[in-house]
């Protein structure tokens, strides 16, 4: 029960930057692109992390991937990299939740047992 309860703590930490990446919607307030984006993706990392804690799914771990390596590309993609502030909050988030979430991954992957031949 014990490496249970340490499992979902990834999944706390994720579900708190991407609540840190949607309240900063309201600091890019410059840039409207940026504060959709960021409330956006930060609300998606949001319901991911709560459906892993909840459910228990590593599936999740993926869509969080997926969400933080968009929160990286997005300032490049959507046109607000020269804007500072939204960038690096974006960049800064994304990298955390990517890596986390490919750790995620990983240690799931090991974690199985090999099939028998």
């Amino acid at each position: 029960m014990r490496n249970k309860e340490l499992s979902k703590g990834p999944e706390w930490i994720n579900l708190v930057l991407g609540a840190v990446l949607a309240c900063a919607s309201i600091m890019n307030a410059g840039s409207q692109l940026a504060a959709w984006n960021a409330a956006v993706t930060g609300g998606l990392i949001i319901c991911f992390s709560a459906i892993a804690l909840y459910r228990n799914q590593s599936s999740a771990a993926r869509y969080n991937l997926i969400l933080g390596s968009w929160a990286v590309v997005a300032p490049l993609a959507l046109g607000f990299g020269a804007i500072a502030t939204p960038m690096w909050l974006h960049v800064g988030l994304g990298l955390s939740v990517a890596v986390i979430a490919a750790s995620q991954i990983m240690s799931s992957r090991s974690a199985r047992p090999a099939p028998f031949k």
